[in-house]
């Protein structure tokens, strides 16, 4: 058990179980273990009142965050792991693609870093929404030229970074467009099918290309960033709902995607 935590203390679990003996094991890359485990994903029980979990992948959560809080420190772990990847610096522009909820708080998080975030998405709400929050850079592809208002924002240079976060098979192929010379891309969407890619600009423009796989060691960051409100809570969680309402609102939210971020599910545990 990690030295500062104690029975009885509030702890985050970090799901993702790595091996330890692979090649990336050795190098540090848990996340890239060739035989990742995930809770709730390869490994189920994820949600029972009482679980057993490695002690090395548990971090002490700090006293003032509330618990209902704490489902955003894992998203949050993602989208700090891309921007890390791409070694994102202060005064770059990053152009993050996909306003859910890890690219909002990978923009947020961008400001936070000193840098220039333009989110890209094709849901005008969440667009607005996040316009609201402070991210002033906010682009519709459907409804505008998104290369030439990138062009205006960026005095024609593009963005040093590109953060690939909706999955989309034809916003994989944007990030090429999207980066400046020497730009970096961070690849953290999961595609449903394979990407053609017109490689010759890889070359001419000679990026550099990040896959950005779950997290690596980004909990404490998330939890700090969460507890000094520097990532306000309240701005990502759009709703929380009882356990029983979950079937009802995966359905929902797949239907009217624009309307939620994240949700909460509370759980009533019973005293024994």
């Amino acid at each position: 058990m990690p030295e500062n935590v104690k029975v009885g203390d509030r702890v985050i679990v970090d799901p993702y179980v790595y091996c330890g003996k692979c090649y990336p094991c050795s190098i540090g890359r848990t996340n890239c273990c060739e035989s990742l485990k995930v809770i709730g994903v390869h490994i189920d029980g994820g949600m029972q009142e009482v679980i057993r979990h490695p002690a090395h992948l548990i971090t002490k959560v700090p006293d003032n965050l509330p618990i209902n809080q704490l489902p955003l420190a894992e998203p949050l772990t993602i989208a700090l792991h891309a921007l890390h990847r791409a070694n994102l610096k202060e005064n770059e522009h990053i152009i993050i693609i996909g306003a859910g909820a890890i690219g909002l708080m990978a923009a947020l998080v961008a400001i936070q870093y000193g840098a220039v975030p333009i989110l890209v998405d094709i849901l005008d709400k969440r667009l607005e929404y996040a316009q609201s929050l402070g991210i002033e850079h906010i682009i519709n592809p459907q409804k505008e030229d998104d290369i030439n208002r990138i062009k205006e924002i960026t005095n024609s240079r593009m963005a040093e970074v590109v953060m690939e976060a909706s999955g989309a098979n034809s916003s994989i192929k944007n990030t090429l467009h999207y980066a400046s010379f020497a730009g970096r891309i961070a690849l953290t969407g999961w595609p449903k099918a394979e990407t053609p890619l017109p490689t010759n600009l890889i070359t001419f423009k000679e990026l550099n290309i990040y896959g950005s796989r779950t997290s690596k060691g980004e909990f404490e960051e998330a939890l700090n960033m969460l507890s000094t409100h520097k990532i306000d809570a309240s701005n990502i969680i759009t709703k929380s709902i009882n356990f029983e309402e979950i079937p009802n609102f995966i359905s929902e939210l797949s239907n009217n995607p624009e309307n939620y971020l994240k949700i909460n599910a509370v759980f009533q545990m019973n005293n024994q």
